[in-house]
């Protein structure tokens, strides 16, 4: 790997504790790689936990990643099927936990990981992750897991068997995290160094791939065109835009804040909302912001209630969501209703949130 910064992002001494960790696991036992559960792991997570994968393989190491969530992210799922990344789940841990003796959270906290488990190491650039005593918390603020990632495994000296693929995986990851160094506020001197470093190893047609040209379905086109179906006026709203999906299945839910993100970059546009039906069943949101002002879990909370069975901050800054669940009779009303009734809830259910929302914030 490239020559080392000037300025350090991991200390001699944290790089010490790393190896100390890894050099006392017993051969018999394996390495347990967590990223978080919700929302399900993004590019960056992906790449962190696979980069130490690799890095651990290299060593005579075995390890898993563990995983929550259903993930249908066109993007994530390219990352998993075209990076071969293996994936368990919560019911594999519990049948096979003792065959582990080092956990490491890779862009996750304690309260959001796949698992539920104590972890040894942290590697999170999340700045409200809870510090957790008797384990080595590697919690940076810079743009991307990745960044920390890279510049730890650069100052152990790491050597991969497949060096290209693995710097792939790390410049999508600093690449989704940061929108393409494009986040000022958030991009760091240590994002900037490892972008430049890694994409002179990358794949590139590979990187593109995952980047920008990673395959969509017609269903989300199908969504996209539902989302914009109705009156541009009454989406777009001064800096906010709020956008009903429609009804949509499981597997269909990612595409809300791919919608989102796509819906951020309109000109003027600084807070969008996007809203699905899930299978007539729940309410799921997806939150996108550039907007400093708004701390994003509180905005959450306030718009969609306290009670929510889920509010998530995302997995990177100016990201959230919740999942707010139907009553009964809501979901006898959604599933008796006609398209067109069904459209006419929708909209009763858009504009409750758009008054929220201004609610909340009166000047947006």
């Amino acid at each position: 790997m490239p020559e080392k910064l000037q300025k350090q992002l991991i200390s001699d001494d944290e790089v010490r504790q790393v190896l100390e960790k890894i050099n006392s696991l017993p051969k018999d036992k394996r390495v347990a790689l967590v990223v978080h559960k919700n929302p399900p792991p993004d590019p960056d997570a992906l790449a962190s936990a696979l980069a130490w994968q690799m890095a651990l393989d290299d060593r005579g190491i075995k390890s898993d990643i563990f995983s929550g969530g259903a993930i249908s992210h066109p993007q994530n799922i390219a990352m998993i099927n075209c990076l071969k990344i293996e994936l368990r789940d919560e019911k594999y841990w519990e049948r096979n936990s003792n065959n582990y003796g080092l956990v490491i959270f890779c862009d996750t906290c304690h309260n959001n990981a796949a698992i539920n488990v104590r972890p040894d190491i942290i590697f999170d650039h999340h700045m409200n992750s809870p510090i957790i005593d008797g384990c080595l918390n590697l919690i940076k603020k810079v743009g991307a897991n990745s960044t920390i990632v890279y510049h730890l495994l650069k100052k152990i000296g790491a050597e991969f068997s497949h060096p290209s693929l693995i710097a792939t995986a790390l410049a999508v990851g600093i690449d989704t995290d940061t929108k393409s160094l494009a986040k000022v506020d958030e991009v760091t001197e240590f994002d900037l160094s490892a972008h430049r470093e890694l994409l002179s190893l990358v794949d590139y047609a590979l990187f593109k791939h995952l980047t920008e040209r990673f395959e969509v379905t017609r269903g989300f086109f199908k969504c996209l065109k539902m989302a914009l179906s109705e009156n541009i006026d009454a989406i777009f709203v001064g800096s906010m835009a709020v956008l009903g999906v429609g009804e949509i299945k499981q597997s269909q839910i990612d595409y809300i804040p791919l919608i989102a993100d796509m819906v951020l970059r309109t000109e003027q546009v600084r807070l969008v909302v996007g809203i699905g039906i899930v299978e007539g069943q729940f309410i799921k949101a997806s939150v996108r912001t550039d907007l400093e002002s708004i701390q994003i879990d509180q905005f959450c909370k306030e718009v969609f209630g306290a009670d929510s069975e889920l509010v998530s901050t995302g997995a990177r800054p100016g990201s959230g969501g919740a999942k707010v669940l139907f009553s009964a009779s809501e979901q006898r009303e959604w599933t008796c209703a006609m398209p067109e009734e069904k459209q006419v809830l929708l909209n009763i259910k858009l504009r409750y949130y758009r008054h929220r929302i201004e609610e909340i914030l009166p000047d947006a």
